[in-house]
């Protein structure tokens, strides 16, 4: 899994465990985890800059082009989000793909 590590038994129970450390993570593993960090985050920085946007609210109430371009950059932070999030899944199934499909992962793990 993208934060921890997952095995089915023979039995069919599912254990996992949380990784020991992330200095031992690969370097996919590592960046496809910030990607999906970053796209959190910009979603929330998205959603407050969208809101300063809004009609409905006070702040540059003044200045309907400055809210307007508000609005506009929320939606562009928000689509940046989006294919942050994009890519991080993306990736991520490319990975999970190969590992199962390689001969040499064992069976257990896959």
């Amino acid at each position: 899994g993208l934060w921890m590590s997952c095995v089915t038994q023979s039995t069919g129970q599912m254990q996992c465990k949380v990784y020991d450390s992330l200095l031992k993570l690969q370097g996919s593993l590592q960046a496809t985890r910030a990607l999906m960090v970053s796209s959190i985050l910009l979603g929330l920085i998205g959603s407050f800059v969208a809101m300063i946007g809004m009609k409905c609210m006070k702040c540059l109430e003044d200045d309907e082009v400055k809210k307007s371009r508000m609005a506009i950059l929320g939606g562009v932070i928000f689509l940046i989000s989006g294919f942050a999030a994009l890519v991080a899944t993306s990736w991520y199934g490319n990975l999970v793909a190969q590992d199962f499909f390689n001969p040499y992962t064992p069976v257990n793990t896959r």
